[in-house]
């Protein structure tokens, strides 16, 4: 496992840094896990330089079922208007999302494939339509939207947003 993720155009430095953050990735074989995962997400067309930054970053990534897990939430973000053909991202529907754009959401933000399509996900992108009134490109321009605490942090600063703008007013 070790020396797959080194060729992956990583330095040695990383690769020790995300075992010790998730020794459990050691246990995985590449055959089974590490090459079924690359695949999935070359299919997502996450460029082949960004795989190795990807997984090391967010070594859990590993451990997760890409039939269960990292499907269910591309298949969720799909629902914003991609259109999945022979089991890869297919072209654009009525968002205007493509290929490029969950490529560059997946890379600017890789946790986002293991976050809970209905905890975390879904709340973020309502909030982000129904109460800030912005578009649906703007995840894609900002992934670490998701990174943001939705109770804590989103609704927070809009409220004072949404304040600043009636003082101003009156």
């Amino acid at each position: 496992m070790v020396q797959c993720l080194t060729t992956l155009g990583t330095k040695p430095r990383e690769v020790s840094s995300a075992i010790t953050r998730f020794p459990h990735i050691l246990s995985h074989n590449v055959e089974e896990k590490l090459c079924p995962l690359l695949g999935f997400f070359e299919a997502l067309g996450v460029p082949e330089k960004q795989l190795g930054k990807l997984l090391l970053q967010n070594p859990r990534l590993v451990s997760y079922s890409i039939d269960t897990k990292l499907t269910h939430i591309v298949e969720f973000l799909a629902s914003l208007g991609l259109s999945k053909e022979e089991g890869t991202i297919g072209k654009v529907m009525k968002s205007g999302f493509g290929d490029r754009q969950i490529a560059s959401l997946v890379s600017g933000y890789p946790p986002v494939l293991i976050k809970s399509v209905p905890n975390s996900l879904e709340p973020r992108i309502r909030f982000l339509l129904e109460v800030m009134k912005r578009q649906i490109e703007e995840v894609v321009e900002y992934p670490d939207f998701f990174k943001h605490g939705l109770k804590k942090k989103l609704e927070v600063r809009q409220k004072l947003l949404k304040q600043r703008e009636s003082l101003a007013v009156a």
